[in-house]
């Protein structure tokens, strides 16, 4: 039996019924995107810290890095794009005021969270025969693995904070990921400048400080998402944790069959990026340190037009449980083409 969801008061993006023209619609998503553009800028700003500070350590720590986060990403990239699927079906389900459907979908999202981390952390952990294989520095991919062998753990809260966040952001409740974000860029900052140079009375770790600030970052803003979902007034009545171990396959199903073509689109992406990296490492340490730095401008650019698509789809919940889905699901489909198509020219420029 379905329980009743109320809309938040005062929410644009909540409150566009599916006959709403197209400024409605634009308005609304602009209102949901804009915390969300600012909070992949945010994110983007956590490798930017960790790409600014191993630099200041030499240009072999910072090549070292870069080989293990652009060998890193692909994978945690695509993973975000399967648990991801949670946003649309959330909404879907708020769109319907189904209760009981938002807990069990958040809570297969977690579980969806797990099993590529399960999966990819052997993987990941044998970076050091995998670079020797494609030819790598031998001093490099020993360093890049001390990288790895502690970064590699930030899979899980990782992953976990992604299934918050859709949720959030199916209920236009975006400023607290904007929040969280940008704590997490002055926390990175903060114990990176800790960790890596031994400073505050703290040991000298440089790379695996660096990957340690990494995956503490991701502790704890998976850790404060987790603590307002959990206590806010809003989400508490889900009891989205009640139950946890209850696996619900079709759901668990579903989420795969939604996000897998999404993390594999991602995955390719990504992977060009890490292609161009190890490329680089043919030429010598000096080019891949190089790669790192201009590659942070392309990812700033990139990051704009990446949280402009990210409202459509959950505002495609509320119209596609309505009677007459098809004017306003047309709409937000064109927007999240359009929206993002339209930073080309100043992206291009930067």
């Amino acid at each position: 039996m379905n329980e009743h969801i109320t809309a938040a008061p005062g929410a644009a993006a909540n409150s566009a019924p599916a006959d709403s023209g197209w400024w409605d619609e634009l308005r609304a998503t602009f209102t949901l995107a804009r915390p969300l553009v600012i909070a992949q800028l945010a994110g983007t700003a956590l490798t930017m810290t960790d790409v600014i500070m191993l630099g200041w350590l030499g240009p072999s720590y910072l090549a070292a890095g870069t080989l293990a986060t652009t060998f890193l990403m692909p994978f945690l990239v695509g993973s975000t794009g399967i648990v991801g699927a949670v946003a649309p079906l959330v909404a879907r389900a708020r769109g319907a005021r189904d209760i009981k459907a938002v807990r069990r979908i958040v809570r297969q999202g977690c579980w969806a969270a797990i099993v590529p981390a399960l999966c990819l952390t052997p993987i990941l952990w044998q970076i050091r025969p995998i670079f020797a294989l494609l030819g790598r520095d031998a001093d490099l991919s020993i360093m890049a693995e001390q990288y790895i062998h502690v970064a590699v753990w930030m899979l899980f809260p990782a992953l976990g904070l992604i299934a918050f966040r859709s949720l959030l952001s199916a209920f236009a409740n975006t400023r607290i990921i904007l929040l969280v974000t940008v704590g997490g860029v002055v926390c990175n900052a903060l114990v990176n400048y800790a960790l890596i140079f031994g400073n505050f009375g703290f040991p000298r770790l440089e790379l695996r400080g660096a990957a340690l600030a990494t995956l503490l970052t991701n502790v704890l803003m998976f850790a404060a998402l987790a603590a307002y979902v959990l206590r806010h007034r809003r989400f508490r009545r889900f009891h989205l944790l009640a139950r946890f171990w209850k696996p619900d396959w079709s759901l668990f199903g579903q989420i795969f069959r939604i996000g897998t073509p999404i993390g594999l689109t991602l995955l390719s992406e990504v992977g060009l990026f890490t292609a161009a990296a190890l490329l680089m490492g043919q030429l010598g340490t000096d080019e891949v340190a190089a790669h790192a730095i201009a590659l942070q401008c392309a990812s700033m650019a990139f990051m704009v037009p990446r949280g402009w698509a990210l409202p459509p789809p959950c505002g495609w919940g509320w119209p596609m449980a309505a009677t007459t889905p098809g004017a306003s699901v047309a709409r937000a489909g064109r927007l999240s083409h359009w929206a993002p198509a339209s930073w080309r020219c100043p992206a291009s420029c930067f």
